[in-house]
């Protein structure tokens, strides 16, 4: 199931196994709808436009991607993953309209879990901190000078005193696609990003 604004693979296993969905939706999907300058902007002046773009492509695409593989998926059961980040439970500098969204994402983790569990359907989403990716670069937030510089910066704000990899995200994933009992789950794997340590 593919769609401009968001994108869900369904991995397919034998007869009798579970298929997974991953929704992704980032800075990037959302970067030919919300304005730049109202993402770096004050949160106050977000448009009704942007604000309402930025929660149907962030947020609701989930809600959307789970109808639509429920089909797919109620024979067997399975997992619905997504990806958030620290701006759902707290404000972060230039995040605005995003954070916003982000929290709706979280929050409707929780009530997909409650609708689909029955159909032994899993729901989750993972919450990562600073790891260096392509998205602002990509959607034109940042030169890839000003990405790396705020990645290296970060690094001092994690607990364990470093940025974190792809591949430890991506741990997180597999976990929550093997975790039989997990469901409704926001999953943080930030490093320590969210507890507000700074070394020095």
């Amino acid at each position: 199931i593919f769609s401009t604004a968001l994108a869900l693979t369904v991995f397919t296993f034998p007869l009798g196994a579970q298929a997974t969905g991953v929704h992704t939706c980032d800075a990037t999907d959302t970067a030919s709808w919300l304005s730049k300058d109202e993402l770096k902007g004050k949160s106050l002046n977000c448009s009704r436009e942007n604000f309402l773009n930025t929660l149907d492509i962030s947020a609701f695409s989930f809600t959307r991607v789970a109808k639509s593989a429920l089909p797919l998926m109620s024979l067997n059961g399975g997992s619905l993953l997504t990806l958030s980040y620290l701006g759902a439970e707290r404000t972060t500098p230039n995040y605005n309209v995003m954070g916003v969204a982000k929290s709706a994402l979280e929050s409707s983790i929780k009530y997909l879990a409650m609708d689909l569990g029955k159909d032994n359907i899993r729901v989750g989403c993972v919450r990562p901190g600073g790891v260096p990716t392509e998205i602002n670069v990509r959607a034109g937030l940042s030169s890839q000078e000003e990405s790396d510089q705020r990645l290296k910066s970060l690094g001092s704000l994690h607990a364990l005193g470093r940025s974190g990899t792809v591949e430890e995200v991506a741990g997180a994933f597999e976990y929550l696609v093997t975790a039989d009992w997990a469901t409704g789950s926001v999953l943080t794997i930030d490093g320590g990003l969210g507890l507000g340590v700074t070394h020095e």
